[in-house]
């Protein structure tokens, strides 16, 4: 992996936060020392804000996820301890891919494992707490990285003092269906035609789909970019998905069954406006198209 000095110099440790990413280059595979088409390696993207740090304090560590990262502000407890915000691209996800002209492929993929990116988030955190010259370090994350965040903890306790786990999947479940199951009932109450309605639109949806007609429906929800790659259609039916069950998971069921809330005699195509629009008033018209529901972002 890279190396770093001892100590950053101490302009380092007062400069406004640096929204331009660092890269760490770590192993393509960190316990087998694999190849694939020649290439080892892969660049990690991280950030660091260090403009509320003071020595000694800590390294806040915020996991990456299964989506592109960025930058992350120091937050009011990280603030109050005087410490550095560090956030940590997923291998995989967003920039942080090998350097290849398929580096999504399925001969790469074999390296997209927690393992794997403990491993990545170990050594950057390592550098970086190197760099402050500190021992101190708190892993966070929500979800997915929730849990990556305690199994990391559990991996490396020498280098995270704790985690700070929110709704982490500590218990993996194949084809867990519970949390649709629970979306799908909640938003039966009140409204008891809210589930059929949210139904027939995707099932006009899918028969758009199967009609040949999905690059024409991709394009209606500004997600264009969908269109012709590998997983389009699967990114294109989570995108919208998981915009109308968060509305639900997050407070706003009421947008979401008024959203889709048509006449019992409406059309496919009105159907499907609804859906388009719930999402546009509620995330934006780009919501479909951002990286995030693009395999190949």
């Amino acid at each position: 992996g890279s190396t770093s000095s001892a100590k950053a110099p101490q302009q380092a440790l007062t400069r406004a936060r640096d929204r331009i990413a660092k890269t760490f280059t770590a192993p393509l595979d960190w316990f087998g020392n694999a190849t694939v088409g020649g290439v080892s390696s892969l660049d990690i993207r991280y950030w660091v804000d260090a403009t509320k740090y003071t020595a000694g304090g800590p390294v806040f560590v915020t996991m990456g996820g299964e989506g592109a990262a960025g930058p992350r502000s120091c937050s009011e407890t990280c603030e109050e301890l005087g410490g550095a915000m560090l956030a940590v691209e997923h291998r995989f996800f967003g920039e942080s891919l090998p350097d290849h002209a398929a580096p999504l492929s399925n001969d790469f993929l074999q390296f997209l494992s927690v393992a794997q990116n403990a491993a990545d988030t170990h050594a950057i955190t390592e550098k970086v707490k190197q760099e402050f010259g500190t021992t101190k370090a708190v892993a966070h994350g929500g979800s997915y990285s929730g849990a990556t965040c305690a199994w990391f903890r559990q991996k490396y306790p020498g280098t995270v003092n704790g985690c700070v786990s929110q709704s982490g999947v500590v218990h993996t479940v194949w084809d867990y269906l519970g949390f649709d199951e629970t979306v799908w009932n909640a938003t039966g109450v009140p409204d008891a035609a809210c589930p059929g309605n949210i139904e027939k639109a995707t099932d006009a949806l899918q028969a758009e789909f199967v009609k040949g007609n999905g690059a024409s429906i991709k394009k209606m929800f500004n997600a264009g970019n969908l269109v012709g790659t590998k997983l389009g259609d699967s990114d294109f039916f989570y995108a919208v998905a998981d915009g109308l069950a968060m509305l639900d998971q997050y407070g706003n069921k009421q947008a979401l069954c008024d959203g889709v809330r048509v006449a019992s005699d409406a059309s496919p195509t009105e159907r499907i406006e609804a859906v388009k629009a719930t999402l546009f008033a509620n995330y934006g018209a780009q919501f479909a198209s951002q990286c995030f529901y693009d395999s190949e972002c």
